[in-house]
């Protein structure tokens, strides 16, 4: 870390530049700021547990995140498109598929909406916590703009998904894409195999055909 929080007072100023003096053979290595806010401070030592730096995964991220919106850690999966799918968030009125996109900095997507994490993702008591009132919030007014998914592009969006976890070697991967989408392996089969209807779904009130005879029109009752 090269810059950080000095804490030699109580305005705790940010970005404040670290100098490093190496160890040497009479001397342990040195870490410290110097305070150009006030008079009198002048170097102020800085702790090397404080310089420490950690690094992590989209992958663990994404796991992290599908737990804090309550979804199974199975239902967190990586994809070629450095897209993460979490799975349903539910609010009051609405639901929605929440994605992790990782394109040029880490965001969620659902509803219509792309929240960059960090401002969603805090530690709170020495733990990561997420602001999921705001996203149930943004659930239940999803943006405008986005047009709702009709049956054909659904069905074809889960076929895509079924496909890549497949290929992924996922052994359960009916399970995961259906803990994605709040649904059961059952209703994902469904939904996966049924075919769009070539003719109008009401066109069977309206004529009807018996024991060969032509097609004829049924009139309503009165």
């Amino acid at each position: 870390m090269t810059t950080i929080e000095c804490d030699g007072c109580e305005e705790k100023c940010i970005n404040k530049p670290v100098v490093v003096y190496p160890a040497q053979e009479d001397k342990p290595g040195r870490a410290f700021v110097v305070c150009d806010e006030r008079d009198g401070m002048g170097r102020i030592r800085v702790s090397f547990d404080r310089m420490r730096q950690w690094q992590t995964t989209c992958d663990l991220i994404a796991d992290v995140v599908a737990r804090l919106l309550g979804a199974s850690a199975s239902a967190s999966t990586a994809s070629i498109s450095r897209q993460w799918h979490l799975g349903v968030l539910k609010g009051k009125k609405h639901k929605s598929r929440v994605t992790l996109l990782a394109d040029g900095g880490l965001s969620l997507a659902f509803a219509g909406h792309t929240v960059p994490i960090v401002e969603v993702l805090a530690i709170k008591n020495e733990a990561l916590a997420l602001d999921k009132g705001e996203l149930i919030r943004l659930v239940d007014k999803p943006a405008s703009d986005v047009e709702p998914e009709i049956p054909e592009q659904r069905r074809d969006r889960l076929r895509a998904r079924v496909r890549e976890e497949r290929a992924t070697g996922t052994r359960a991967f009916l399970r995961r894409v259906a803990e994605e989408e709040g649904i059961s392996v059952s209703r994902l089969k469904q939904l996966t195999s049924a075919e769009p209807s070539s003719t109008n779904m009401w066109s069977g009130l309206s004529t009807v055909q018996k024991n060969g005879d032509s097609l004829k029109k049924i009139k309503p009752k009165r």
